[in-house]
């Protein structure tokens, strides 16, 4: 059997970090989760390693019970290392530091399938939205009397 560890280092503790995560960065929805992310272009500026960090996070608005949260939490955690070593690889092709926090929210359990296949199909959207290119913006409207 393969083993998928998550380490220390793939964990995202740093406040400041955290901060911009939740201050600066965009997010997409997949069913009951939420991804927030940073990437690339906004973490260049600091200097920031080519690496992939993450965080977990379960709103007691959704879930009182601290067991459930905990639990939750754990099953996030083991889709997401099952998931990281091909983002890793992604990000690590492309020179792009990814910043994640994934929130859940939903008031009812999930089952270990489901937060699997949640995360997998949000990690490829993920993908997909930093490899398209930058949206232009249009020019604003000038209204003429």
């Amino acid at each position: 059997m393969k083993q998928y560890p998550l380490h220390k280092q793939d964990i995202l503790r740093r406040r400041s970090y955290l901060k911009d995560l939740f201050a600066q960065g965009k997010a997409l929805n997949q069913g009951f989760l939420r991804l927030i992310y940073l990437a690339d272009a906004d973490l260049a500026a600091w200097h920031y390693p080519v690496r992939v960090q993450a965080v977990f996070a379960v709103p007691k608005r959704y879930q009182k019970s601290a067991v459930k949260r905990n639990r939750i939490k754990r099953l996030l955690r083991d889709a997401y290392r099952h998931a990281l070593p091909e983002l890793k690889a992604w990000a690590a092709q492309r020179a792009r530091p990814v910043l994640l926090c994934w929130v859940y929210s939903s008031p009812q359990l999930a089952t270990q399938a489901e937060v699997d296949d949640a995360v997998i199909q949000a990690l490829q959207r993920l993908q997909k939205r930093l490899e398209a290119p930058p949206a232009s913006t249009p020019p604003p409207a000038t209204t003429q009397p």
